[in-house]
């Protein structure tokens, strides 16, 4: 009997041992997981700091569940975080001992995790490595001011230290992309396989971090900026593009630098292409693509609009029409560096002017000449290189049924401007239109006191043309005196020019006669500037008998010159300047070349030469005020 007692005494002993001692394990084992081994691995927490809400293990290094994870790293280069809800997985217990955190075969859903490069003091001597692989259902990513949130599966691995490393498949769906605080894109969704090695700690996520970067995605968004678009036009600080719309892409990276068949697609109802100081904006289009050509690739954009406007922002627009494009083509293809060399080209094609008075701020201000009515058409083109910021082009600005006012005078013409573009120095301002053409073509002029409520009544009819071609011309933006030219002209007769520039109907009538040149052609030089305009000597000619030749300065509503006129040896020279006027019946042409035909002299000139000339000289009288415009 006592050895049976004994042998159930065994027995009995024998089942608590084996019903409690495991619980007993299991109870050390968790106390210990939630009590000490946090402390244990935050023993510096300045740089590495483990915490969780709770943990339960049946065996030790392999987590059950775990709630509230909370992992935080610091170095000399910078900052990390991560963040779980939940966790199951292993954790490999050896590599604590050795100042690792080794996570294997993790499955973590509300993961956030955060990276940040040294921003001020940080804890000397590395941090501790993190290893993480598995399964993450992410909610929240931050690294250097980007940012991610959304809904992101990623099977995978990360390793973070000195440098960052992460190798992923990933779905993404309701995604949102921020950079500093500003919205990028939205509803991301989509597929990517990302491979990134070594990414250094020591400065901020820039540029640079692309060629540690390789992979491929295809992913559709809401797009709120197209700042994809950036490294095509870095080196062009006098364009941009503005709009939202909804972006696709195809996309494949080997260290950073865009492999041959990657695609990127935008559609938009808000594009703005804005050049220098105007906007184009409307619906469009913007396709990006990168093409192997004979073994090289070569990036190519095009961005083609539908109906579209040409204006600055907040006036009315200088032209409105459909298919404007915009072309770009580098042989760059490395998102790590911006593409240094990129050809622009754009295309307008003939478009709309739905109103030419809004192109009087292209024209001299305050000399008393305005666009008053008028339509018209353009079209043209433009190439640039963002090397040199050199542009070339032409452009054609036709105008039909055009009204105009110079003083007292209402014009009426229809013209057509053919402006190539030789060589324009974008960031310079400054522009060569030599070899511009501007024909007038069934031009009238008559006086507004000769009008009623239909506007001027035409004496004659409307056959008078000119052909003005600029063999030398240059505009300079922004300077005091921005445009210099020098002009050709051709022209039906000199009645209009002449009194166009010298308001003839102060002449005698035999002067007026005499200055009728039928057919001529001439030359001058031609300065325009803030509310000035220079001709400097204008020479007309018709045959070996007739030539006239001017000179004319507008400053503001006040202007001064002279003419000579000479006709088979016969000369007289006319001086004016506001309501003094001079006239000169011999010895013109002396008197036309000297100095004293550039201003009416107001006292008898002094020298004996111009003395033993004879002048004549009155004063105009003041005309009543002519009728304001409509």
């Amino acid at each position: 009997m006592p050895n049976r007692s004994r042998l159930r005494t065994v027995v009995t002993a024998g089942l608590i041992a084996v019903v409690v001692a495991p619980a007993g394990w299991l109870v050390l084992l968790n106390g210990f997981a939630n009590l000490v081994l946090p402390g244990l691995l935050s023993r510096e927490p300045a740089r590495l700091a483990v915490d969780w809400d709770f943990v339960w293990m049946w065996v030790p290094g392999r987590v059950v569940a775990m709630d509230g994870l909370s992992v935080r790293g610091a170095g000399p280069r910078g900052s990390w975080s991560l963040d779980a809800a939940e966790v199951a997985g292993e954790v490999e217990l050896g590599a604590l001992i050795e100042r690792r955190l080794e996570l294997g075969e993790v499955r973590a859903s509300g993961v956030v995790f955060r990276s940040d490069h040294a921003a001020g003091p940080q804890p000397r001597g590395a941090p501790w490595p993190v290893h993480v692989a598995g399964r993450a259902v992410a909610s929240r990513i931050e690294v250097d001011g980007a940012s991610f949130e959304g809904e992101l599966v990623a099977t995978g691995e990360l390793w973070v230290g000195d440098a960052l490393s992460a190798s992923l498949d990933a779905t993404v769906a309701r995604g949102a992309v921020a950079l500093d605080g500003a919205a990028v894109v939205s509803e991301l969704g989509g597929d990517l396989h990302l491979d990134l090695r070594d990414l250094p700690r020591d400065r901020r996520l820039g540029r640079a971090a692309w060629s540690h970067l390789s992979g491929r995605a295809s992913l559709r968004a809401d797009i709120d900026t197209f700042s994809f678009l950036a490294p095509y036009l870095e080196r062009a600080p006098w364009m941009s593009l503005v709009g939202t719309g909804t972006l696709s892409t195809r996309v494949a990276l080997e260290n950073g630098e865009l492999l041959p068949g990657s695609v990127v697609d935008a559609e938009t109802r808000d594009l703005t292409v804005r050049f220098l100081s105007y906007d184009i904006r409307g619906d469009g289009e913007v396709h990006a693509e990168v093409h192997d050509l004979l073994g090289m690739a070569e990036s190519r954009m095009e961005v083609r609009f539908g109906a579209f406007i040409i204006g600055e922002p907040g006036v009315p627009p200088l032209v409105e029409g459909a298919g404007f494009t915009l072309y770009g083509a580098s042989p760059h293809v490395s998102l790590a560096e911006p593409f240094e060399n990129v050809a622009l080209a754009l295309e307008l094609p003939p478009s709309r002017v739905p109103s030419l008075p809004l192109y009087n701020s292209f024209l001299p201000t305050d000399v008393g000449f305005s666009l008053t009515g008028g339509r018209g058409t353009v079209q043209g083109d433009l190439s640039v290189s963002t090397v040199d910021g050199v542009a070339t082009g032409a452009a054609t600005l036709e105008g039909d049924e055009v009204t105009a006012r110079f003083d007292d005078l209402a014009l009426a013409f229809d013209f057509r401007l053919d402006a190539p573009l030789r060589e324009a120095k974008l960031t310079d301002r400054v522009y060569d239109f030599s070899g511009a053409r501007l024909a007038l073509t069934d031009f009238g002029l008559e006086e507004l006191t000769q009008t009623d409520d239909r506007g001027p009544r035409w004496s004659r009819e409307r056959d008078w043309w000119a052909t003005v071609t600029v063999p030398r011309g240059r505009a300079l933006v922004g300077r005091r005196e921005y445009l210099d030219a020098q002009l050709d002209l051709e022209a039906a007769d000199s009645t209009a020019f002449v009194r166009f520039v010298s308001q003839r109907k102060d002449l005698p009538g035999w002067m007026q006669q005499a200055l009728a040149i039928p057919g001529v052609s001439g030359s001058g030089h031609l300065v325009v500037g803030l509310g000035v305009v220079h001709l400097e000597p204008m020479s007309l000619v018709a045959g070996r008998h007739l030539e006239v030749a001017l000179r004319w300065h507008r400053r503001n509503l006040q202007s001064e010159g002279s003419l000579f006129a000479a006709w088979r040896g016969m000369s007289v020279g006319y001086r004016f300047e506001g309501d003094a006027r001079e006239l000169v019946p011999f010895g013109a042409r002396g008197w036309f070349t000297s100095a004293a035909a550039g201003t009416v002299a107001t006292t008898p000139v002094g020298d004996a030469e111009q003395s033993r000339r004879p002048v004549i000289r009155w004063t105009r009288k003041p005309k009543p005020p002519s009728p304001p415009d409509e």
